[in-house]
């Protein structure tokens, strides 16, 4: 028992640090090594453009028809789409930040890529209200 409190003390004085380092988060937003693997910023602006103009004029343009399982399940196909867009747009937000903390992008350029982006969710968000509107189903 004598010899236990050898092996226990320095256990529990070094024990702290390495869960404390193992918990500290390491700097993820290395820079890119070349110029092949820098993210497109506009290209992935232009295609989430795409997304929503398309996932919008879906919403626009479905009305609820045929029995109820018919248009619930016309609701959540289209809820889901919706929700597939935001994620994307979530991830395309994630690259513009890791952009602007790798200075691959100026704070001038985050800026006005992030107002395009929140554009494009206020368009996302009110789709999503029209759908619930049109659908009677607020969830």
């Amino acid at each position: 028992m004598k010899h236990a409190k050898y092996i226990l003390l320095p256990i529990l004085f070094l024990l702290p640090g390495f869960l404390l380092n193992g918990c500290s988060r390491a700097n993820t937003y290395a820079p890119v090594a070349n110029a092949e693997e820098a993210f497109d910023y506009t290209k992935a602006r232009q295609t989430l453009t795409s997304h929503v103009s398309d996932t919008v004029s879906r919403v626009e343009n479905t009305m609820p028809s045929g029995t109820p399982a018919e248009q619930q399940s016309q609701f959540f196909a289209l809820k889901h789409e919706i929700e597939t867009v935001e994620k994307e747009l979530e991830e395309y937000d994630h690259q513009l930040e890791n952009g602007f903390l790798n200075n691959s992008l100026s704070l001038k350029d985050y800026q006005i890529y992030n107002a395009r982006l929140d554009n494009l969710e206020d368009l996302l968000d009110s789709a999503e209200e029209r759908l619930d509107f049109s659908f009677g189903m607020e969830l």
